[in-house]
């Protein structure tokens, strides 16, 4: 959906989710003895009216909970909106 630099079509949304919201929970588990070396950063994203957020909560030596939360209007993305669009999920990954 963003490989591309610039877009000659708007994006129709609605055909790359199936949900106007998701809420997921993973809990990651590492072996006794082993340590979460480094834990990313929380983030909070804004796209006009879709949100996404991701959190990360060190629960034990062993155990790490990554949240996501995403709110999504569905509203397609124009050609004139698409960099900012493709930026924004930059930050995601």
């Amino acid at each position: 959906m963003i490989n591309k630099e610039y877009r000659n079509y708007p994006i129709n949304y609605i055909k790359y989710e199936n949900v106007k919201s998701y809420d997921s929970k993973v809990v990651l588990t590492i072996p006794e003895g082993k340590k979460f070396v480094e834990i990313p950063e929380n983030k909070k994203l804004i796209y006009k009216n879709d949100t996404y957020e991701i959190t990360y909560e060190l629960i034990s030596s062993t155990e790490l909970v990554v949240n996501r939360k995403a709110n999504l209007s569905w509203n397609d993305i124009s050609i004139e909106e698409y960099p900012e669009f493709k930026n924004m999920l930059k930050m995601l990954s």
